[in-house]
């Protein structure tokens, strides 16, 4: 496994994101061997919070840009080396930034082209 695309996001100190219209996804790195037991996970409407268990460490807790679906929303952790994070915005948009606070990208730069499945039928 290797780092995610920034495709619509960016790469920042700490993780990487992406975006599409409708839904977004990070990527943070954690200590090689990392069990998804060691990690605290929570994803709330407008809030995401990961931490490492046995260190203390936090890798997020911030307030998200914009509002999530967060019973649509799911992590995975890949190869015991990154904690991916995919999550279906509220509603259709272009972010400036995954946490409020950290750099925002130019949403006017942003490839907002759909593809064929993502409109609806009568399209």
């Amino acid at each position: 496994m290797q780092k995610m695309s920034t495709y619509n996001g960016a790469a920042l100190k700490n993780y990487s994101w992406a975006q599409t219209a409708f839904e977004t996804s990070a990527q943070f790195e954690v200590p090689a061997g990392t069990k998804g037991k060691d990690l605290e996970v929570e994803i709330k409407p407008k809030h995401l919070k990961i931490k490492i268990k046995s260190t203390g460490k936090v890798l997020c807790d911030g307030e998200m840009y914009e509002k999530i679906k967060a019973e649509d929303s799911y992590w995975s952790l890949e190869d015991g080396k990154y904690i991916n994070i995919t999550m279906e915005k509220a509603y259709e948009a272009i972010w400036k930034c995954l946490i409020i606070g950290d750099d925002e990208i130019d949403p006017k730069k942003v490839d907002n082209s759909k593809r064929v499945d993502e409109f609806d039928i009568e399209t």
